[in-house]
């Protein structure tokens, strides 16, 4: 390492110990991620369509693209819904009227990087039919109302990694997911094209 890189990092705490433990990739299961997958695969057999629902800022953009491309690699029939970045964090009544106006055979969504707090958005995506299954990274209690719920940061998560905590992004999150359902249904080839997108798992913990 350059002496100056060294210097820097000395600076900011970042120590080889520190350096050394966030490279680790060893971490817990996320709570709820099997009954999670097994209901995803439930969805990919009945061939129902799934929207994904990301958030706005940069950690949503990362997720919506692992989201999206994953889930298509995987063979889902998917979509994927952009958020308007007018409307700050969260979901609502509307944006599910806007889902279901552009596609009226919507029967999944799928939240990325957002949702554990959307109770509202929720309930009235529930109230006409639709399934939401939602993976975020927020603080809050995952007893919202989505049919699952995937969150390493909820108020009742087990899950830790060698930091110690649950403090991860909703890119991170989303990945995590679709790695689990890669290996426990697919072959070595979608594995590793699955893999291939923890690059953006990357962009949206550093951004």
């Amino acid at each position: 390492m350059h002496y100056l890189v060294e210097k820097t990092f000395e600076k900011r705490g970042f120590t080889e110990e520190l350096l050394s433990k966030i490279n680790d990739r060893g971490h817990s299961l996320i709570d709820q991620i099997v009954p999670f997958t097994e209901r995803l695969h439930e969805i990919y057999l009945q061939h129902k369509h799934i929207i994904f629902l990301p958030d706005f800022d940069m950690d949503g953009i990362a997720s919506g693209t692992i989201g999206y491309a994953g889930l298509c690699e995987l063979g889902f029939y998917a979509s994927l819904y952009l958020p308007d970045t007018t409307s700050g964090y969260g979901f609502d009544a509307s944006d599910i009227i806007k889902i279901v106006s552009k596609w009226p055979d919507t029967s999944v969504i799928i939240t990325g990087d957002v949702g554990i707090s959307c109770t509202d958005g929720i309930s009235y995506a529930r109230s006409i039919g639709i399934e939401v299954l939602v993976t975020d990274h927020h603080k809050d209690t995952i007893y919202n109302g989505a049919n699952l719920a995937v969150d390493p940061s909820s108020y009742e998560s087990t899950y830790s990694n060698a930091l110690g905590h649950s403090s991860i992004c909703g890119a991170y999150v989303i990945w995590q997911v679709l790695s689990y359902y890669a290996h426990t249904y697919c072959n070595a080839e979608t594995i590793s094209n699955i893999d291939r997108l923890l690059v953006f798992a990357g962009i949206g913990t550093v951004s």
